[in-house]
């Protein structure tokens, strides 16, 4: 586990996507669950609050072989760590699975799904936990599947899906979330219907003169009618063949089969019959073939109890299977032969349950399977074979459990697997072996549990693991190896702990010696002292210091030519001092921290370029906190945004420029909001447009000026709406437009000008509805 930790710390500091916080260098991972294998399953990171109290801010999932599997953020609600903000899910191989948003742990916003080859799979918007709004599914070959819409988590309106190549596959129209009216699907040739459905309240159910469920074949023909009453079947239910005869035809009464069930061949002769009352079958039901003979018969008293086996018939009049039901349970004896009257199997069932004796058997009369149960539970041996005769497996079952030897076979015969069990357990001696008959592994289990010495064998005969497990934890030297022989890994566990010095090396490529990869020491499971890792040309990769687990000293890291990536100082897990990085993208970041807080200059700097060493961000920090002036800079050393803070809060002027240092915008700020005015400027200095914000909505007057400084519009707003008369005018002073509004609505007079002043449109509103007509003119020539 903690080798693992150790090489979280040297995942570059980057998001998985946009809209996810930033994994920050003092925020401290916490191992919440690991595999068997050890590796870590789930793991929590922690930052320190202003309380002094360290809270989660990030939670992150892994496969067991230790790709990311999830990753969100998250807060602490009510004493239980909830999801909120983004959140990415990952598929095995690596590509994003889902996007999705939290507020409180409650899903916010538009979530995606994405298919393995990164196509778009849905998207659908949900508001406080319930999917609002479109939804659309795709292809992985990106081709719309399904569009609708959700009102408070239920479909509303049409819903539709569609074939690949875009043609229309179904339409169903829902109303509150259940289906109503006309729902039909369509076959993939264009236009052609496979089944029409009428629906009242979510329930199929036939308006007397349409049946409810119609199903067409791929001529267009009529393949099967069926009529409902609330959901349940009613009268006639008729199955058609293709060339219109009919095939099949029942009658329901109260929603059960009631009278004669009938069914016929394609020429219109009758091919089987039985009768139902009140759903249960009773008397003789069979079925034939076109020549006559039988093809299935069942004999049932008047109480619907069959009376003799089921019976059905190959078209040469062999049997081809025997049982007995209870309603649609099978029970008693069960057989069934292949065609040239060689039985296939033989069990019995209790409730559709085996009893006794199963056996199966191949076409060719070897038998394939045999074995006992008990109550539906495996007993005794179980055996199956290959057709060539040879063993399959071997193994023993007691009360459903595994018990006594079990073994495995390849058809050739070679013995694969063996071991022994004991109520469910393995327990003794277990071996497997490769096909060419050369041992894969040797392990020694008690009461389920590995126990001594463990060794696995790559096919070539190399060794690739050996292990010592203690009640099922390793428990002294684990050392492994690739194919060819050369050293993989050498470690030491005390009672599933490891312990001492953990050696890993690179896999050599041709020539090559065994190259040291990572060098790990632990005290009693927790890494102690310098860990260290290495680039396969040699040169050191990392060296991270850890006291009983924990962060202290110096972290560095380095590229494959030695250059240095990250600096970094830990007291007690705690950051210290100046903390150095080279991002992924080539930007220096220095920050500086106490106890593990940002204190002092935090600066950023662009990737080296032929105009040198250029600072891309300028910022101090009093405890954790921005303080006085943030600037930052283009890639010219221009600088192009100032923001004034105070306690992490924008306060004050903050000013933008443009990439030649040409003021640009200002805006004023008060406990992080807009508050005051918000002037832009045109590219000469002069004012362009002034806006007045109250608690960071629009509120008084805004007002746009032409370059000259005339005045261009002028727009007043009550909390963030318009609210009174507006105007516009051109260059030379005349007005083009007025417009009264109240509270965001037209509300009064609606006029535009000419640029003589000449009347354009004139028209009057009241509540944003158009009172009277609208008076049009045409320009003076």
């Amino acid at each position: 586990m903690g080798r693992f930790l150790f090489i979280l710390f040297l995942v570059p500091l980057i998001c998985s996507a946009a809209e996810l916080k930033v994994r920050q260098p003092h925020w401290r991972p916490q191992v919440v669950e690991n595999f068997q294998n050890g590796n870590p399953q789930h793991v929590v990171f922690y930052e320190r609050g202003g309380d002094g109290v360290d809270l989660p801010v990030k939670e992150i999932a892994f496969y067991p072989n230790g790709r990311l599997k999830e990753e969100a953020d998250v807060l602490v609600l009510s004493g239980k760590i909830v999801r909120h903000g983004a959140s990415v899910s990952f598929h095995p191989q690596g590509t994003i699975s889902e996007l999705m948003t939290l507020e409180q742990g409650v899903l916010e916003g538009e979530i995606k799904t994405f298919h393995p080859n990164g196509q778009l799979k849905s998207k659908v918007l949900y508001q406080k936990g319930l999917r609002e709004g479109p939804f659309e599914a795709f292809y992985a070959s990106g081709a719309k599947e399904q569009e609708g819409i959700f009102e408070s988590d239920r479909i509303i309106g049409e819903w539709i899906a569609y074939h690949e190549d875009g043609l229309r596959a179904s339409s169903t129209y829902y109303e509150r979330g259940i289906p109503k009216g006309i729902a039909q699907e369509w076959y993939p040739e264009e236009g052609k219907i496979k089944t029409r459905r009428l629906y009242v309240d979510g329930l199929l159910h036939g308006d007397g003169k349409t049946p409810a469920v119609m199903v067409y074949s791929e001529d267009q023909s009529v393949a099967e009618v069926q009529d409902f009453r609330l959901g349940k079947p009613y009268g006639v239910h008729l199955k058609y063949h293709p060339n219109g005869r009919t095939s099949y035809r029942v009658n329901y009464s109260r929603g059960v089969k009631e009278g004669k069930e009938e069914f016929f061949h394609d020429d219109g002769s009758c091919s089987g019959e039985g009768m139902y009352t009140n759903g249960i079958p009773v008397r003789d039901h069979l079925l034939r073939y076109p020549d006559g003979s039988l093809h299935k018969m069942a004999k049932y008293d008047q109480q619907g109890k069959l009376l003799e086996p089921i019976v059905e018939y190959y078209e040469t009049g062999d049997p081809k299977a025997s049982y007995f039901l209870i309603g649609d349970a099978y029970h008693g004896d069960y057989r069934e032969w292949y065609p040239d009257n060689v039985l296939k199997s033989e069990c019995r069932y209790e409730m559709n349950g085996f009893e006794g004796k199963v056996e199966k058997f191949y076409s060719s009369g070897e038998k394939e399977f045999s074995g006992n149960f008990q109550k539906n539970q495996k007993e005794g041996l179980f055996e199956e074979w290959y057709e060539n005769g040879k063993s399959k497996s071997s193994k023993w079952y007691v009360h459903g459990k595994s018990d006594r030897l079990h073994r495995e076979w390849n058809s050739e015969g070679v013995l694969l697997f063996e071991a022994n069990y004991k109520n469910g357990e393995l327990d003794g001696s277990l071996k497997s072996w490769h096909a060419n008959e050369k041992l894969r592994q040797l392990s020694t289990f008690v009461a389920g549990r590995r126990e001594g010495k463990e060794e696995k064998y790559f096919d070539n005969g190399e060794c690739e693991i050996q292990a010592y497990f203690k009640n099922d934890l390793l428990d002294g030297e684990f050392t492994s190896w690739y194919a060819d022989g050369f050293l993989h890994s050498e470690l030491i566990y005390e009672e599933g702990v490891p312990v001492g010095e953990h050696r890993e090396f690179y896999a050599p490529e041709e020539g090559e010696e065994s190259i040291l990869y990572r060098l790990f020491f632990y005290e009693k499971g927790q890494l102690s002292g310098e860990q260290r890792s290495y680039h396969r040309n040699g040169k050191r990769a990392a060296a991270v210091a850890y006291q009983n687990g924990t962060l202290h000293g110096k972290k560095v890291q380095w590229n494959d030519v030695d250059e240095l990536l990250e600096e970094a100082e830990f007291n007690n897990g705690n950051l210290e001092g100046r903390y150095f990085q080279i991002t992924q993208e080539g930007e220096e970041v220095i920050t500086h921290y106490k106890n593990n807080l940002r204190e002092g200059i935090h600066q950023v700097f662009h990737p080296k370029s032929e105009l040198g060493k250029l600072k891309k961000l300028d910022a101090v920090f009093v405890g954790d906190k921005l303080e006085g002036e943030l600037s930052e800079y283009n890639n010219k050393g221009v600088k192009v945004v100032s923001t004034l803070y105070k306690a992490g809060l924008r306060e004050g002027i903050s000013t933008l420029y443009t990439d030649e240092g040409m003021l640009m915008m200002t805006m004023e700020f008060k406990v992080d909001k807009r508050d005051g005015k918000a002037v832009s400027y045109y590219p000469t200095g002069k004012i362009y447009r002034e806006v007045g914000f109250v608690g960071d909505v629009r509120h008084g007057e805004t007002c746009t000026h032409h370059e000259d400084g005339t005045l261009a519009s002028l727009y007043t707003y009550d909390t963030d709406k318009l609210n009174g008369l507006c105007k516009e005018w051109n260059e030379e002073g005349i007005l083009i437009f007025e417009g009264e509004y109240a509270g965001d609505l037209k509300h009064g007079r609606f006029n535009k000008y000419f640029d003589n002043g000449a009347p354009r449109l004139l028209s009057f509103y009241e509540n944003d509805t158009l009172k009277g007509n609208k008076e049009s003119f045409e320009a003076n020539k």
